[in-house]
């Protein structure tokens, strides 16, 4: 359901609206094959393009070769942790786009 300034609500489960728009770009590293089947599936319904990584490398190779409006990290990945993989993005100033 729509609100003012493109507040919607979020992907089942998440319990919190988030802003959308159409074309968004988010890099999803998860693990969890279910849970992340299920994100992707909630967030493409909201026009989003998702692209996912199920590892710590993974997910730094694609953050470094694609840019991307949002990223969501899992803590506890193959590889490493997704707050290593926060901080290791922002020394080498990769940002999402504005």
């Amino acid at each position: 359901m729509a609100a003012e300034g493109g507040l919607r609500e979020g992907p089942p489960g998440l319990g919190v609206p988030i802003l959308l728009s159409s074309g968004m770009r988010l890099l999803l590293v998860e693990d969890d094959s279910e849970l992340a089947a299920v994100l992707e599936a909630g967030f493409t319904e909201h026009a989003i393009q998702v692209t996912t990584a199920a590892t710590l490398p993974d997910g730094r190779t694609r953050a470094l070769l694609d840019p991307f409006d949002v990223l969501i990290l899992d803590v506890m990945l193959p590889g490493g942790s997704g707050f290593d993989l926060c901080r290791e993005l922002r020394q080498r100033e990769i940002a999402t786009r504005s």
